[in-house]
């Protein structure tokens, strides 16, 4: 951010100054506490379940110097009456006096943005400093936040701009007019706010009709509804696709065993060879996008091909990770629709290997044809594009039935669904076998939130028929995690498969649409393998006490790892220092770790927009069936736990010692035996001035001490002082 004044950004955004109006901000603005720079802006808003302006000493703490919010905090604040338009009109007024020298770049579309936001970025920066959105802030709050990220060096301003409903994007363009605007595809996601394809091409269409004078449209020659909306403005436009007559045409894409493409670009006056590290025949459209943009923005073809190669995506889309036992995961959780998931089970169907798992995220927001494109998924097998040099077994539609994908057919409705999940999906409401369900009917609460759930596709051949097999879980409905079950099975049929082995009955045609139903076991949940790497920072902080009690001998097993940061994040949320849903993430960190129970399967399929509400009453029960206690803060057994949890946080880098030793002097003053000398250690650290020590010294022993705290794994059961 180019550095202002309080009193000058007041100017801007029609605010007052309470405190000192001559503080200068120097750092980007953020909406977390938590992510404040030195030097940086907070921007508190007042929810309906918190107020941000009550974290601004927590952002003071953090590096920020100032706040804008609609109501005096402890920081220098800039007042306002309604923050989000403030937040907007600064970021207006940034990228206003930085426009005689930086070129803005608008990427909008159903799907692709982020992906192909990511290469622009790449391609751009390789010819001068550029910044692009983080991840997917897309909205009427991400793009202030990024537009507010740029200084005088800026020269590229990448603008990831989403849609929701009509008028969207004009209000987007409205802050900054885009000097090149990027529509990649008309697809279906947000049916369920637009209504048709028709309206979300109305929506998309803003962007070029909102691009600022001399601008150029970059538009997908391969979908006929963006191709069209070249009559919509009058700014010159370039084409990209696989059709002949795009302006930057993609040819000869082959794809490796990690399903990683390789490709030419041509344009009429040159072509360039591109291999991508990226997974995925459709990200060379993307790549296509990110030079056309490239080339629009005066960066050469070979310039643009040479940069596409050294991009990185963001979270979520489309990674590859190798898992213990040889499996392969692909992890697209971030979101969803019927283009994307079909692309995902391309990419997962050509990757090689005998166990591939791919983490799709929910398709929502398909409005009353949601229960058509889940089933339509689900019953055509996968293909890719004629363009690839290899077809992997399932890809074709006329591929032998043997190789072809299979779901259920009969769709089961869910009684104890979410509201709108889909009835096509096959997956079991019912409570795990012997056990009745904990949950009551499903009430009022928040639409979902990013990585809210996940479906998991798990493709493998069945040893007996060679059939390729996909397993498939939700992470939407209520109780949709369950023991490997046959959803339904016929008298005769013979024992149930196991999603851990592959195996199924040896002639399945025989029990017609029910053992087709078999296929749909309940397994994994997308949360779970999609946060499985979660388990090893975890490990690390719990081995670094091990190792303290035990020298190098001993070294904790990750299911017991899992154990103690279910425990951990259980009194972390009980004292509010996490929310309800990471308590959910580390109960699917413990069914990655090996660890099973009815109430641990139940508490790990809460959504994010259900944890709030469904953790009290789920987590009790989860805890006593693994044998952990659940003890509140007010007692003092549950103060020692908080300690521990809070030096665990510490050991695996989630607190600085400083943090650290504050947090525990906040909660527990000089007080608790067993943190006294951390109290103490805090007064240390506010006297630097004026003692003897140094901040290293003071650190080290903070990290001793807790050291000696997460050297108990568990609970006592009754409180222990400090020297026991």
């Amino acid at each position: 951010m180019i550095p202002l004044s309080l009193g000058e950004i007041a100017t801007a955004v029609g605010g007052t100054v309470e405190g000192d109006d001559a503080v200068t901000v120097t750092a980007p603005a953020v909406l977390d506490s938590r992510q404040a720079e030195p030097g940086g802006l907070f921007v508190a808003f007042a929810g309906e379940h918190a107020d941000g302006h009550d974290y601004a000493v927590q952002a003071g703490r953090a590096g920020a110097v100032a706040v804008l919010g609609s109501r005096p905090t402890a920081l220098p604040t800039v007042v306002v009456e309604d923050a989000t338009a403030a937040l907007q009109a600064l970021a207006a007024h940034v990228v206003t006096r930085l426009r005689d020298r930086l070129t803005v770049v608008g990427v909008t579309g159903s799907r692709g943005k982020t992906s192909t936001k990511d290469l622009l970025a790449a391609v751009l920066s390789s010819s001068a400093p550029t910044i692009a959105t983080i991840g997917s802030l897309n909205n009427e709050l991400g793009m202030p936040l990024t537009m507010l990220r740029s200084t005088d060096a800026t020269r590229f301003l990448v603008l990831e701009m989403g849609v929701r409903r009509i008028g969207d994007i004009s209000k987007l363009t409205g802050l900054v007019a885009p000097d090149i605007g990027v529509v990649l595809n008309v697809g279906q996601a947000h049916l369920s706010h637009l209504g048709s394809r028709e309206a979300i091409a109305q929506a998309k269409a803003e962007l070029v009709q909102g691009l600022a004078p001399g601008g150029t449209a970059v538009l997908n020659a391969d979908d006929p509804r963006v191709a069209a909306m070249r009559s919509l403005t009058d700014h010159p436009a370039l084409t990209f696709g696989q059709t002949q007559h795009a302006d930057v045409r993609v040819l000869d894409v082959v794809l490796d065993r990690l399903a990683r493409p390789s490709f030419t670009l041509r344009t009429a006056a040159a072509r360039a060879p591109v291999t991508l590290p990226l997974v995925g025949t459709h990200q060379a459209l993307n790549a296509s996008a990110a030079a056309a943009a490239g080339l629009a923005a005066g960066v050469s073809l070979e310039v643009a091909a040479a940069a596409l190669p050294t991009a990185s995506l963001s979270k979520w889309r489309l990674e590859l990770r190798d898992l213990a036992g040889g499996a392969t995961l692909l992890d697209d959780s971030f979101n969803a629709d019927p283009d994307s998931t079909r692309a995902a089970l391309d990419t997962l169907a050509a990757i090689e290997g005998k166990r591939r798992i791919a983490v799709l995220g929910e398709m929502l927001e398909l409005g009353d044809d949601s229960a058509a494109q889940h089933h339509a998924i689900g019953s055509t097998p996968p293909s890719g594009p004629t363009s690839c040099s290899r077809s992997a077994p399932g890809r074709s539609p006329t591929a032998p039935a043997s190789q072809r994908w299979h779901w259920p057919t009969t769709p089961r409705p869910s009684s104890g669904c979410a509201p709108g999940s889909p009835p096509a999906m096959s997956y079991s409401s019912r409570p795990p076998a012997g056990r009745a369900s904990t949950r009551s009917p499903p009430r009022s609460r928040p639409g979902p939130t990013r990585g809210d759930g996940a479906a998991c596709a798990r493709v493998h051949r069945s040893p007996d028929t060679g059939r390729s097999l996909a397993l498939r879980v939700t992470a939407n409905g209520h109780t949709r995690f369950q023991h490997p079950e046959p959803v339904s099975a016929p008298p005769k049929a013979p024992a149930r498969s196991s999603a851990n082995s592959g195996t199924r009955p040896d002639d399945p045609e025989q029990y017609g649409d029910t053992a087709r139903r078999q296929e749909a076991f309940v397994v994994l949940m997308g949360q779970i393998a999609c946060r499985s790497a979660r388990v090893e920072p975890c490990l690390a902080g719990c081995n670094a006490a091990q190792e303290h009690r035990e020298g190098n001998h001993g070294r904790m097993t990750s299911a017991e790892a899992a154990v103690i940061a279910l425990q951990d994040q259980t009194t972390l949320w009980s004292m509010g220092e996490v929310r309800a849903s990471e308590v959910v993430v580390a109960a699917c960190d413990a069914l990655v770790a090996g660890l099973d129970a009815p109430g641990l399967r139940i508490l790990a399929a809460c959504t994010r927009a259900e944890a709030d509400y469904d953790v009290p009453d789920l987590l009790p029960e989860a805890l006593n069936e693994l044998g952990l206690t659940f003890n509140p803060v007010v007692g003092r057994a549950g103060k020692e736990a908080a300690a521990r949890a809070l030096a665990r946080h510490l050991l695996n880098g989630r607190l600085t010692p400083r943090e650290f030793a504050r947090r525990i002097h906040q909660r527990h003053g000089h007080d608790l035996p067993l943190t006294e000398r951390l109290a103490e250690l805090d007064d240390e650290y506010d006297l630097l001035e004026h003692g003897d020590r140094t901040a290293d010294e003071i650190d080290t022993e903070v990290r001793a001490e807790a050291r000696r705290l997460a050297a108990r794994p568990t609970v006592p059961a009754e409180p222990t002082d400090r020297h026991s």
